[in-house]
């Protein structure tokens, strides 16, 4: 991918927005010792929504302490290139990879660019902007790095089970825009777009509902058993750009780590990867979830995954396949916590080891509840949360305390909670 060298500058105001779309919070971020201040944009903005132009605004992804990717569609034969900077004073960065992508039923195709931005400052904000045949028509736009501290907290949205286009769905992004201030991360539990994962369910249910919010939260999403119904989760792998550190190049993007501030983060393929692991395959998901973990010092370590092990939907028994190839690393390196979706409904579990209260095990969340339909729940032996509730979290990790809620329509707190290894420092 093409880069570019970004100096710090100073910069000036808030992107602004229109209609009915969901939008970021405008408040300053934590800055706190970790993250730099936030920056303003400048005055001539173009706020997602207020333009035609671009079929898929921009989305920020795969950031680091030294850069980002930003991806953007435009219609089929424009040109377009990204501009990051500050204070008014921009670089372009040229977007050197282009996919043509079918967006509607009956095959209109979308260029949709990306482009990585390197030699950026840790823990900095930048503004951004996107120019189509040579006008601008994103701007006022922000991304911010990693941190360069591992003792700096982290914010995320975590969500599973969602893009299904339902009004629930759309007024709980209307929710969680009030909640975006300071939120670095937004994870997914899996089938991201319903119903089959196509190119046009991105588009509509995924991108076009949350395009505001997408344009400074880089999301991480893992894929879910819909996701899988399109070419094997084709549409799903050409839409995102995610770290690239699994082991085979087939599995590419379907799981990957990411290390921000004191957590590394796995986000896993509980579908094909996981159910096709061979004995005597050595670049198996397991294997290399066992590598991941085994190397890391970072006192949280926290998965994402869709098919969960503990539930209590009576008609889901636990899924096979993580418990014979996940559960036992999860034991062995101490996993803080396993996030997983499949079931339409939001559970939380006391900590486990072995299938035993601990703790300090594991504490396994199902949180399944982001816009599709909501399924039955039954009782489930250490279930200690549950709601039959569109809704989704928010976690956030600062030092030795991680704390948790679940957040539904309405803006109604469903559960809260606190994980605590201050005691183990």
């Amino acid at each position: 991918m093409s880069s570019i060298l970004i100096f710090l500058f100073a910069c000036t105001s808030d992107p602004a927005t229109s209609g009915d779309d969901p939008s970021p919070n405008s408040d300053d971020v934590d800055t706190g010792p970790f993250y730099g201040p936030d920056v303003q944009c400048g005055d001539d903005t173009v706020a997602p929504g207020s333009v035609e132009g671009l079929i898929r605004w921009p989305y920020v992804q795969n950031i680091t302490q030294d850069g980002a990717t930003v991806a953007w569609g435009v219609p089929d034969g424009a040109t377009a290139s990204l501009e990051v900077g500050r204070d008014g004073i921009y670089e372009t960065v040229a977007a050197a990879d282009v996919m043509d992508l079918p967006y509607t039923d009956d095959g209109q195709t979308m260029r949709l660019f990306h482009a990585r931005v390197d030699g950026l400052e840790a823990g900095e904000q930048y503004c951004y902007q996107v120019r189509v045949d040579d006008l601008i028509l994103a701007s006022g736009l922000k991304l911010r790095t990693v941190p360069a501290s591992a003792d700096a907290p982290v914010k995320m949205f975590v969500m599973g089970d969602f893009g299904s286009g339902s009004e629930a769905q759309r007024q709980l992004a209307q929710v969680m825009a009030a909640h975006a201030d300071g939120v670095h991360l937004w994870l997914t539990t899996g089938d991201n777009a319903y119903g089959s994962g196509t190119y046009r369910e991105f588009q509509d249910n995924v991108f076009d509902v949350y395009k505001a919010l997408f344009t400074q939260i880089p999301v991480y999403p893992t894929p879910g058993n819909h996701d899988y119904k399109t070419e094997q989760a084709q549409p799903y792998l050409d839409n995102f750009f995610l770290p690239e550190d699994a082991w085979r190049d087939d599995h590419k993007e379907r799981y990957y780590t990411l290390d921000y501030g004191p957590m590394r983060y796995f986000g896993l393929d509980s579908e094909s990867p996981l159910q096709l692991v061979r004995d005597d395959d050595e670049q198996s998901e397991p294997l290399w979830v066992n590598a991941k973990l085994a190397e890391t010092d970072k006192p949280w370590k926290i998965a994402a995954f869709h098919r969960p092990y503990y539930s209590g939907q009576p008609e889901r028994g636990p899924d096979v396949f993580v418990n014979i190839h996940l559960m036992p690393l999860f034991d062995q390196y101490g996993l803080d916590m396993a996030l997983t979706g499949h079931n339409h409904m939001y559970e939380r579990f006391a900590p486990m080891t072995d299938k035993a209260p601990d703790p300090n095990g594991t504490t396994w969340i199902v949180t399944g509840g982001g816009g599709q339909s909501l399924y039955e729940i039954g009782e489930a032996e250490h279930q200690v949360a549950v709601h039959q509730a569109h809704h989704f979290m928010i976690l956030e990790i600062n030092g030795c305390l991680l704390r948790g809620r679940a957040i539904g329509l309405g803006d109604v707190v469903l559960d809260e909670f606190e994980i605590d290894r201050c005691s183990d420092e």
